[in-house]
């Protein structure tokens, strides 16, 4: 007997060690970032009522209406539909710990820079300014014939990039998670056992250095692109995805890849943000 077919025993070790310097430096359990919305989202946001006055009846209101009107189809095949459906959902789960209803009009993420040298800095917001635009190409948005539903995702696209050179430059991944719990916790949206709640942008976040602002800094776009020719062109460009729910274990399967990490095309925004939203592990 040759044993060819069998499936070979997982080999288990222990698990690389936690970032040292959460010890000696550490990340408080709540804290605030400094913060800079960018896409048309924000203006919704700007808009949006945060008190117990947005009730069952008007969070579900704006989806009906527009779901109407942008004709029935299946929003499993539709991925703006799809995108539009997480938001009403979510509208009705944001609860804030001190029982006031923090609606969530908006989809997206928040976005972590960790290099701070002069020219990252000076061109970050051309970065993220081209980023919604690649986004808002991808989707659809403004095409002739309109597509209501491209509009709409486009028009609640917002990504918040979190900006801290003393806690960030040069921050690993375990650093970035931290931060990233804490700003969520400072949310009061999470119980005291951490119970991370929808939307997604409170469960995954992404991370830009220094290679990657030079990337999206440096898109071009022509009148004539298309979502298909923008995905080919831009595949292999990828940004790290960073899970808050992940938990170190004290050993490590070989056939376990997943370290609470993922690469994420940077095209593919939307189809990340329906699949976290179900706590499934996303790959591309």
């Amino acid at each position: 007997m040759t044993g060819r077919g069998r499936q070979r025993p997982s080999l288990q070790r222990p698990t690389t060690p936690r970032d040292p310097t959460l010890i000696s430096r550490p990340v408080p359990h709540k804290r605030t970032f400094p913060a800079r919305s960018f896409g048309p989202g924000v203006a919704i946001d700007a808009s949006n009522p945060c008190d117990g006055r947005w009730t069952a009846i008007a969070r579900r209101t704006w989806w009906e209406d527009f779901n109407r009107a942008a004709g029935e189809s299946d929003y499993d095949v539709h991925e703006n539909r799809a995108v539009l459906k997480e938001i009403e959902g979510s509208e009705a789960v944001g609860w804030r710990d001190d029982d006031v209803l923090v609606p969530q009009p908006t989809w997206g993420f928040y976005v972590f820079l960790t290099d701070y040298d002069q020219v990252t800095k000076e061109n970050v917001s051309q970065a993220m300014e081209n980023w919604v635009e690649l986004i808002r190409r991808i989707q659809g948005a403004h095409a002739d014939p309109p597509d209501l539903l491209a509009d709409e995702a486009s028009r609640r696209f917002k990504l918040d990039l979190v900006e801290e050179q003393d806690s960030l430059d040069g921050a690993s991944t375990d650093r970035v998670r931290e931060c990233f719990r804490a700003l969520v916790r400072s949310l009061h949206i999470t119980d005291e056992e951490d119970l991370w709640v929808p939307p997604t942008r409170n469960k995954v976040c992404l991370v830009l250095d220094a290679n990657k602002v030079q990337l999206l800094a440096n898109l071009t776009f022509c009148d004539e692109d298309d979502s298909i020719a923008i995905c080919r062109a831009y595949e292999t460009c990828r940004v790290q995805a960073v899970d808050i729910h992940w938990q170190r274990p004290a050993v490590t399967d070989d056939r376990d890849t997943y370290r609470g990490v993922k690469d994420l095309c940077i095209t593919s925004l939307a189809r990340a943000y329906i699949v976290y939203s179900d706590g499934v592990e996303y790959g591309d």
